[in-house]
């Protein structure tokens, strides 16, 4: 069962993104009519563990639907999620990022007020508090700070 999963994960990943994108929506259809999730970052997040796993390749589609005031507001929802969270590996400036999609999303007061909130100072968790003493000091050589970002390929 791995290997096909596995087998079928490559074949998706190979497709061009008209394709991914029309695999994308099928599959949020037959998961949506199977059981409903609690909102629109659930659906990303139920969708991202399944056939299509949203990557670099389908920025460019995701924009489009996050940017469409004609768009379904559920889709353009998922699509402000996906942007967020999934697609936004590499940049430097989160902050900025964020800032960058609210022109987007203007004619929409509940996907800016989305943006909104991921703009609000957050209090650490103790996981990452934990995390954090456990990294080397900020002078040390190897730390975070200074090692070079990976581009995710």
């Amino acid at each position: 069962m791995k290997e096909a999963t596995a087998e079928l994960r490559q074949a998706l990943d190979a497709l061009p993104a008209e394709a991914r994108e029309s695999a994308f929506w099928r599959e949020d259809t037959i998961l949506s009519n199977l059981h409903s999730s609690k909102d629109a970052w659930g659906r990303v997040y139920d969708r991202s563990h399944g056939g299509i796993q949203l990557n670099e390749k389908d920025a460019n589609w995701v924009r489009k639907r996050l940017s469409n005031p004609s768009e379904r507001f559920d889709r353009r929802e998922m699509m402000l999620w996906a942007e967020m969270i999934l697609l936004h590996q590499g940049m430097r400036d989160h902050r900025e990022f964020l800032e960058a999609l609210k022109p987007l999303v203007s004619d929409a007061p509940n996907l800016t007020a989305i943006i909104e909130d991921r703009l609000k100072p957050r209090d650490e968790s103790p996981n990452y508090a934990k995390w954090k003493r456990s990294m080397p000091s900020a002078s040390s050589k190897t730390s975070v700070a200074r090692r070079k970002p990976t581009q995710a390929g």
